[in-house]
């Protein structure tokens, strides 16, 4: 029961426009910057190479989760395909490091 509440809760706030824009402005200052590596992609290869360091195995996700029309996950779909070259090019040293 607490499983179906708590998920309901998710739902309503995943689709609530004004949550949504206030987990876009400050989410990463309350607690998602714990899961999240960057706002950038070269800021999350920076971080992904700081742990990869440490010997930790990441990965990076872009989720979309505030996509809600076909422009947004047009967008999201092209920092996908943006992420994946660069996390390619800095495989191959072809980025700063």
């Amino acid at each position: 029961m607490l499983a179906e509440i708590s998920k309901n809760i998710f739902l309503y706030a995943s689709q609530n426009k004004t949550l949504n824009k206030a987990a876009k402005r400050w989410g990463l200052r309350f607690g998602a910057s714990q899961v999240v590596a960057g706002e950038t992609i070269e800021s999350a290869i920076v971080k992904v190479k700081e742990l990869n360091e440490r010997g930790l195995v990441c990965t990076l996700d872009h989720l979309g989760e505030f996509v809600s029309n076909r422009e947004e996950a047009l967008e999201a779909t092209q920092y996908n395909i943006q992420t994946l070259e660069a996390v390619s090019f800095t495989l191959k040293g072809l980025l700063p490091k």
